[in-house]
């Protein structure tokens, strides 16, 4: 049976969300042991990160990144996907990037909007995903992004427990002309199935 909880801070205090989540700039981490992006992705196992820079360089301009992680090893490795969106420019940016687990949202000038999702497949490189931008999302900008190489695989079921996997989502949105954190974490575990024996409930 699949079990998902959702936890969501947004500025310090614990809401329920009944929209799509937005999401703040992700910290930078100090103890990764390869390269960061903008957005303080970490590039810690092969395959490479992949980055770019988007936007028309006028009104909207951002840099992107998609990378995917090894965590666990042997029958109990997981992928860890990781997208980001940075806002370069001093007005705000709405953005969304499907494949990247990025709703469309409201980044705030110089802040991330990032996806931050695990799964145990392994990751295969979507060339042709796109970043749909503005308020209308009438622009559109291709970047490579990193998707499980087949969504209709199946873990196989092991008696080994299954590690929950997690979907982190992030951003900084304005309200009332000020910055908002709002962080979401969602976790999605399998848990034994409870059954109901008639005359002892």
């Amino acid at each position: 049976m699949l079990i998902t909880t959702k936890t969501c801070l947004a500025g310090g205090l614990a809401v329920l969300l009944s929209i799509p989540a937005l999401l703040p700039k992700s910290p930078q981490q100090s103890n990764c042991p390869g390269p960061t992006s903008d957005c303080g992705v970490c590039d810690s196992t092969p395959p490479a990160a992949l980055t770019g820079t988007g936007g028309d360089h006028n009104l909207y301009s951002f840099t992107h990144t998609a990378d995917v992680n090894t965590v666990g090893s042997g029958a109990m490795s997981r992928y860890r996907y990781r997208h980001s969106i940075k806002n370069l420019e001093a007005t705000v940016l709405w953005a969304e990037w499907g494949d990247g687990d990025i709703t469309f949202q409201e980044i705030a000038p110089n802040r991330c909007g990032a996806g931050d999702s695990e799964s145990g497949i392994k990751a295969t490189e979507k060339a042709d995903s796109m970043i749909h931008y503005s308020l209308n999302k009438e622009f559109s900008e291709r970047a490579s992004a990193y998707v499980p190489e087949s969504l209709s695989r199946q873990i196989p079921v092991t008696k080994t427990a299954i590690p929950p996997l997690n979907s982190h989502l992030t951003a900084t949105v304005m309200w009332h002309e000020k910055p908002w954190p709002v962080d979401v974490l969602i976790t999605t575990e399998v848990r034994r199935p409870f059954f109901r024996v008639p005359g002892l409930e």
